[in-house]
This record gives C-alpha cells, sequence and structure tokens, in this order.
C-alpha cells in the first residue's frame, strides 16, 4: 500500500516541477521529491507496474481490476503496456493518490488550489490535469469516463454521478485493510459478511443426503464445458431454518472449487440502493477470490425481480473482472442462493437453475443426527436417538442445537428424554400462534377413571406414535403409506366425562406438548379466513411436532349440509379442508365433542380411533368421589357408597362439587362433613333453571338442607 501512494507522490512531485510548484515541494519535502525528471518517471513506472504485475498479492489483484483489456494481452509485458493506456494510467494514479491523501490529510489543501473543482478530493478531473495536462478532459471524454467505470469497482462510486470529474473518490477502510493484507470482516449496514469454514473430518456427510449435492455438480461442470452462453448459473438450495442449506451450498462449493462468500438478503432488499449495494459486496468477492452466496432469502412478490437485477449485475461484473484478468469466465462461477420452501427463481431469470431442496430428515436419519451430535458434543454419552427421532421432527441444525445446550444441563439429564423435549419445545416455540395455547399435562394414567377397554384404546394411539420408526422403516411400509400417517382420535362424550384427561394422560405417555387450539379464534365470517387460520395451527404443530387438540370441534367438523346458498358451500369447503390437512399431517391430532352424532361422516371415516366417555358408572364414581379429596383434607364420616349411588354425576360435576365442599369447610375451619357436600351438591343441580330441583331428589341426606351448617 505504500508503495502505491509512494508513486502517487512521485507523480505529484512531477507535475508540480514542471508547473512551478516549488513552494509546495519545499513544503512537502518530507514526502515529495523535487529531483524526479521526465526519464525517470517514465522508467519508475515500468519497472513498478511490472513488479506489481508479477506479485500475487492483494495489490495485483486491485491493479488488474483497473487495467481496463478488452484485447486481453496474454503475458505481463502487455499487461503493463495496457496499463500505460490514458484510461487505464488515470484509473492507477487516481488510487494512488487516494492512498497518498488517506495517509497524510495535508494534502487536500494541494489538491484544493491543484483542481478547485473537486474541493481537495481526489477526483479523475484532477489525476488527468496531473497526468495530461488541463484541457484532456475535454478533448478525451471517453477515456476518463473508462477511468472512472474502472475505479467504480474498487471505490464503489455511484453511477448516477452527474459530474464524474468532480466526483470525490476516497478510499475506505476495507481496501485500506485488504491492501495491507489485512482479513478483516467486511461490514455492511448492520451485519457482517461470514466466510464460512468446512469442518473437514468433522463434515456431516454421515448424516446429510449427497445426491442432490452430486447431481448440481454434474449439472455445473456440463455447463462450464459445453454452455454456448457465458451467463451466471444459479445453485438455489430451499428448506426451513436450520435445515442445512448453507451447508449444502458449502459443500457444492467445495465439490465445483469454489469457496463462499455469505451475504444476508436483506442487504439487497432496498430497491433504490441495491446497485450501490451490490457493487461493494461484488468487490468483496472478486478480491477474495470466492463465489457469492446470498442467505436467508425471505419470498415475497418483489424477490424473483429482485434476484434477477443481482443476477444481471453480478454477470456483468464478472465479466468485467474476466476482460481484466482476475477472474474466470462468468459461467464458471456460479450464485448461490438459500431461502425459505416458497422460494422460486428459475420463472424469474433466464439462467440454469439448479435447486435443491434439504427436506426434513427421516427418522431413520433424524435417529443418525442425534447419535453424531451426541457423540460430537458430549464426550461420547449417548441419548435415545430412536425416540427422539420418533417423536421429534426436526431438521438438522436444530438437532444440532439442542445436542449443544444439552452440553450445560445438569449431570443425568442427557437421558431424560422429557426433559429433551422440553429442550425441543424451547427452541421451537417462536411465540407466533395466537390460535393454539401450550397446556401443561399433569395427569397419569392412575388418575383417568376409565373402564379397561377405553384405557386400552388410549395406548394403542400412544403405539402409534411410540412404534412408528419400527413399522415405518425397519418394517418398510413408509412406501405403502406415503400419506395419510396421521395419528387421529375423536374423543366424545358428556362434558365432564375425562376426555380433556385423556389428552393430558396422552402427553404425559409420550412426553409431548399438548396444544389446544382455540376453535372459537379460527372459525371466522369471511371467506377463506378459516382455512388460513387452520393452515396456520398445522404449520405450527408440524414444525414443533406437538399433540394438536381441537375442544369443542363441533363447529369446524360439523356435518355438511346441502348446498343452498353460498355459506353452506364455505362451510362445507372448509370441513374439507380439514381432512386434507389432517392426512398431510405426520403428528397426533385429538377432537372432542359432546355429541358424537354431530361430526360429518367424512371425518369419522378418516379418523383411526373413536373413543366415547360415558357418564360413569356408580363403582367408576365412587372412586372419583374418593379421589377427589386429597389425604391432607379433613373429612368427617363421609357416606361414598350415598354419593355414587344417588347422583349420576359426571367427573367434572363431581371434582367442582368437592371443590366448593372444601372451600365451605375451609371458611367455618372444620372438617369435611356430608352437610357441605349436600350443600354443595343442591348448588350445582340449581345451576340449571331448565331443570326443576326437590329436596327429595337429595335422598336420605335431604334432611340437612333444614338446618344451617354450623
Amino acid at each position: 500500500m505504500k508503495r502505491l501512494a509512494g508513486m502517487g507522490a512521485y507523480r505529484l512531485s512531477f507535475y508540480l516541477k514542471k508547473h512551478d510548484g516549488d513552494s509546495f515541494l519545499e513544503k512537502y519535502k518530507g514526502v515529495l521529491n523535487s529531483d524526479v525528471d521526465d526519464e525517470e518517471i517514465t522508467d519508475i513506472e515500468k519497472n513498478y507496474l511490472d513488479s506489481l504485475l508479477f506479485e500475487l498479492s492483494p495489490i495485483n489483484r486491485v491493479i488488474r481490476l483497473l487495467i481496463q483489456n478488452p484485447n486481453r494481452f496474454s503475458n505481463a509485458v502487455g499487461l503493463s503496456e495496457a496499463a500505460c493506456l490514458p484510461e487505464n494510467r488515470i484509473a492507477i494514479a487516481t488510487l494512488e493518490l487516494s492512498l497518498l491523501l488517506h495517509m497524510s490529510e495535508e494534502f487536500g489543501e494541494l489538491f484544493r488550489i491543484l483542481y478547485p473543482k473537486g474541493n481537495g478530493a481526489v477526483t479523475v478531473g484532477l489525476t488527468s490535469k496531473l497526468l495530461y495536462g488541463e484541457d484532456f478532459c475535454i478533448d478525451n471524454p471517453a477515456a476518463v469516463g473508462k477511468a472512472y467505470k474502472a475505479l467504480s469497482f474498487i471505490f464503489n462510486l455511484r453511477a448516477t454521478a452527474t459530474d464524474i470529474l468532480s466526483e470525490a473518490i476516497i478510499v475506505d477502510n476495507r481496501m485500506i485493510d485488504y491492501l495491507g493484507f489485512g482479513d478483516d470482516i467486511l461490514l455492511l449496514g448492520n451485519s457482517f459478511i461470514e466466510v464460512p469454514e468446512l469442518t473437514g473430518a468433522e463434515s456431516f456427510e454421515r448424516v446429510f443426503r449427497d445426491e442432490a449435492m452430486q447431481n448440481v455438480s454434474r449439472q455445473l461442470e456440463a455447463y462450464e464445458k459445453i454452455g454456448a452462453e457465458n451467463n451466471v448459473p444459479v445453485v438455489t438450495a430451499i428448506g426451513e431454518i436450520k435445515s442445512g442449506r448453507k451447508y449444502l451450498l458449502k459443500k457444492i462449493a467445495e465439490q465445483n472449487n469454489h469457496e463462499l462468500l455469505l451475504v444476508p438478503f436483506f442487504e439487497f432488499s432496498d430497491f433504490a440502493n441495491v446497485l450501490y449495494k451490490c457493487r461493494r459486496i461484488f468487490r468483496e468477492a472478486l478480491l477474495t477470490e470466492r463465489a457469492l452466496c446470498i442467505t436467508d432469502i425471505e419470498t415475497d412478490e418483489h424477490t424473483g425481480m429482485l434476484i434477477d437485477i443481482v443476477v444481471r449485475e453480478y454477470e456483468r461484473v464478472l465479466e468485467y473482472a474476466h476482460k481484466c484478468g482476475v477472474s474466470g469466465p462468468a459461467k464458471s462461477r456460479p450464485l448461490y442462493l438459500s431461502g425459505d420452501l416458497r422460494m422460486k427463481i428459475a420463472p424469474y431469470i433466464d439462467r440454469l437453475v439448479c435447486q435443491v431442496e434439504c427436506k426434513t430428515p427421516t427418522m431413520t436419519e433424524a435417529a443418525n443426527a442425534w447419535d453424531y451430535f451426541s457423540e460430537k458434543y458430549l464426550d461420547g454419552k449417548k441419548l435415545n436417538s430412536r425416540e427422539l427421532a420418533v417423536k421429534m421432527k426436526l431438521p438438522y441444525g436444530k438437532i444440532e442445537q439442542i445436542v449443544r445446550k444439552l452440553r450445560y444441563s445438569p449431570a443425568g439429564d442427557f437421558y431424560d428424554s422429557k426433559y429433551i423435549f422440553k429442550c425441543c419445545y424451547e427452541l421451537l416455540d417462536d411465540g407466533r400462534y395466537d390460535n393454539i395455547k401450550r397446556v401443561e399435562a399433569r395427569y397419569t394414567i392412575d388418575d383417568l377413571k376409565l373402564d379397561d377397554s377405553q384405557k386400552s384404546v388410549i395406548m394403542d394411539i400412544c403405539n402409534q406414535v411410540e412404534y412408528r420408526r419400527k413399522v415405518m422403516d425397519d418394517w418398510k411400509l413408509r412406501s405403502r403409506y406415503s400419506y395419510g400417517t396421521c395419528v387421529s382420535a375423536l374423543f366424545s362424550g358428556p362434558p365432564g366425562t375425562g376426555k380433556t384427561m385423556a389428552v393430558h394422560v396422552m402427553a404425559g405417555i409420550l412426553g409431548l406438548e399438548l396444544y389446544k387450539v382455540d376453535v372459537s379464534q379460527l372459525v371466522d365470517k369471511y371467506v377463506g379466513e378459516t382455512e388460513k387460520r387452520l393452515e396456520e395451527v398445522f404449520k405450527r404443530a408440524e414444525k414443533s411436532n406437538m399433540i394438536l387438540f381441537f375442544d369443542e370441534a363441533d363447529s369446524i367438523i360439523g356435518k355438511r349440509s346441502e348446498v343452498k346458498d353460498s355459506n353452506d358451500k364455505y362451510a362445507n369447503t372448509e370441513v374439507s379442508y380439514l381432512l386434507q390437512r389432517m392426512e398431510e399431517y405426520d403428528g397426533i391430532v385429538i377432537l372432542a365433542s359432546n355429541y358424537s352424532q354431530n361430526i360429518d361422516s367424512a371425518i369419522m371415516r378418516r379418523i383411526r380411533y373413536t373413543v366415547h366417555f360415558p357418564l360413569p358408572s356408580e363403582e367408576t364414581r365412587r372412586e372419583i368421589w374418593e379421589s377427589a379429596f386429597s389425604s391432607s383434607v379433613p373429612l368427617d364420616r363421609i357416606d361414598f357408597d350415598y354419593l355414587a349411588g344417588q347422583f349420576e354425576f359426571s367427573g367434572g360435576q363431581i371434582k367442582n362439587v368437592v371443590l366448593n365442599t372444601v372451600f365451605m369447610a375451609a371458611a367455618e375451619d372444620k372438617p369435611v362433613s356430608m352437610k357441605h357436600i349436600i350443600r354443595a351438591i343442591s348448588l350445582d343441580l340449581t345451576k340449571d333453571k331448565k331443570v326443576a330441583f326437590h329436596a327429595e331428589d337429595l335422598g336420605k341426606y335431604s334432611y340437612l338442607l333444614d338446618y344451617p351448617i354450623e
């Protein structure tokens, strides 16, 4: 860098000596040289250029970018001759003077005097005057324009400058660092350009499918060899966040002898300044000899148009760099893109587009990933990879993120699947969905007072999840059930009979999170809104591998009616959409309804299991009455046989009565007695004004209502 600034000092010294600038030569004698003559500066310039162009250094790459070489000189002598063409000489000298001004700002005063229009800055007008005299810019505008164009690749100049002769050309800190052989990361706005490192021996090949990588590599190789065009090919990797998109692109680039420069997409999102941003980013790719990779593309209606602009500009820069001898042909340097599943590039750009999808791993691949990362991060500790792979549908990157977090967990938690599930849900729950709420599962199978046949069905539902990998992968049934693997069940019965509790029990057995769908928030009077909200619910469920619980689902899965008007038509569409989405969902969906006869028959045919929850038998009611009181509650001769036989209550009703009873006793600071229970029962029976209540309904303890509770 000092050599470039030194050459600028020589040029300035020669000009001042020719134009009676002795006072300035004296003032800056520590930098300028009053003895330089015409022959000497010619020899210095030639030897200096020859040495720079022979070196394999950052300076060499920068100088080559400033030498516009349409005749493609093939040797260093030719390059140095090309460097002496007026447009190239002006460009190189402008770089030199910019570095000189950067090293000593006091030269600004001198430049202001020599070229007032530049206001003390280095400009192509100033440099042209120093090299060729006052009238050169007027007589040779094309040469000056070419010099400015070449400088724009180095200095990120504005393409819309109204007066290129007076446009300030200021060397930025990144270029100073680069010419000084530094390796600082380029800062762009609020983000850093990232130079990724491949992990070599610790590569992910054990668990990552590589067929797609090989296919893309073959396409790129064939295009580079036989492609008639010199257009930039585009390689896109689509998938959800943490699905391995960047890794896949890095491996494809590695196979094609490219290193990547990763830049986040939002750096290009400003249409007004996209070309300005592009130029600086492309400069970094050229100077570091890397292929550009734009990451984290979120698709909207403008994405295709924006990518087309970026591709064309990238291609133009590569073509220019190829003419300068800095880069290979444009078709040998692909543009790599990483985006979401909606990203479609091929319809918008007339270039070769190779697209690969980073799919969520299968259960076998996921199990391999859990094993791989546990070996890498947990010092060989083994996780229950089979169970985790079956119950958690995660991309590779999130599996790695969770295992890394486990390094800091308390000892022993490595083997606790429920703890790992909790970590998974903490990572997956971004809180964006208002229509579903997480419910803490607090009940066990012992709390569920059902017949053995009903409990058996619930365990069968759980086994559909527990043994999914064995059936689908080990026994190779996945190809025969490519869709319709949703584990669905309908729980029907009167209120308070245990439907919700049963779902809690399933969540506890499986160790999965339970999310309750707020059906009232789903159903919307506006056409299409209900389907849109259902789609949000299922997308959230697919990411988090939750148990999806539709309580009181009658309003959305009721019987489809005969189409008499548009309302009937759209209501039927909602049911059809739910059926379709349930079939596509690879998880657990539980629907609860108080009246199974109201459920559409098409829904019933596609539900795997139906469990009816009737009012409990007398024996079961007695168990519920007894278990509703904890061992800490003081009791005074409670007649459980009477309570179970006299009142055909649901489990929910019994719990409500018991809770009210306990508060009555606590307020009087007495043990719970039959008086408290009878009073609580009478309050519960009189809630429904449509049902007549008589004291005789209380049976042998009806007399307790005749006396105030003391």
